[in-house]
């Protein structure tokens, strides 16, 4: 079975209200902003997880994009439609994100990009170049984990159709465990011996393990894997250091949830603006 991603329209935000009092709504809402950047978990839902994946085909390329998010950009639209010039920030559940590590020691996130991209087209059968128009890819700046991550284009596209007659602006957007595995790479080089630590970020139906190894010579190395557990509370030997559902104050089942403490130390560090491509 295979489904494909359309492009939303205004209309799908629902009603509008009238341009002078949508006017004055999104003006209050820039100015609460100003103060107060409303952060945001995004997820596919229980119902979405339950059906085959969305596979979009370009010339011929199956490209697997992950689950089918019209329950979320139904809760989205409704979150935009309440609150009218908001500036948020989207931890994004990692059912939409790949993530690799970049095995290029060049420190230019291009380079990274495209050689992380490479991997990704032989394993999947395509070829870069459709990747390049199908994913959004993004690496972190040198001194940081190796990481280089992507998104449907189109899941981006309809986050912000939906969100632009509103006024509200995303900000960033990161896949939600980022900040927590910024922390354990600055945890692991800061050790002065040799470091082995596993760990999984865990959120409904997947769990996404870091492996980090460093030597008493200086060696460090990064290995990232998604697993999808046969039991919910299942994640082999790694610790859980961080839990969406645990840690964020996530409601069980829900597509959109605000998190419940933004302050905290795994929410906090974000996707840098700098070091973008594709």
């Amino acid at each position: 079975m295979t489904m494909h991603l359309t492009p939303s329209t205004p209309s799908d935000s629902g009603g509008l209200p009238p341009a002078r009092g949508l006017w004055r709504a999104r003006a209050q809402g820039r100015l609460r902003s100003l103060w107060r950047r409303e952060r945001l978990w995004l997820a596919p839902g229980p119902e979405a997880l339950a059906l085959p994946p969305v596979v979009d085909t370009v010339n011929g390329h199956a490209v697997l994009l992950g689950p089918d998010p019209t329950a979320m950009l139904s809760a989205w639209a409704a979150w935009c439609a309440r609150h009218p010039g908001a500036c948020c920030e989207i931890a994004l559940s990692s059912h939409w994100v790949w993530a690799m590590t970049s095995q290029d020691p060049v420190d230019l996130a291009e380079q990274r990009i495209a050689s992380a991209r490479a991997v990704w087209a032989e394993a999947a059968g395509v070829s870069a170049d459709v990747l390049a128009d199908q994913m959004i890819w993004r690496a972190l700046p040198a001194g940081e984990p190796p990481l280089v991550c992507a998104l449907p284009r189109t899941l981006m596209e309809r986050l912000l159709t939906v969100a632009t007659p509103w006024g509200v602006s995303i900000e960033r957007l990161t896949p939600w465990w980022l900040p927590a595995a910024q922390g354990w790479w600055a945890k692991a080089r800061g050790a002065a011996d040799e470091a082995d630590v596993h760990v999984v970020a865990r959120e409904p139906s997947l769990g996404v393990h870091f492996r980090i190894e460093l030597s008493s010579s200086g060696g460090k190395e990064l290995a990232v894997w998604s697993e999808w557990p046969r039991a919910e509370g299942e994640i082999g030997d790694a610790s859980v250091l961080v839990d969406v559902i645990r840690d964020a104050g996530s409601p069980p089942g829900a597509c959109l949830a605000p998190l419940s403490d933004p302050s905290s130390r795994t929410f906090t560090r974000r996707w840098p603006a700098h070091g973008k491509a594709g």
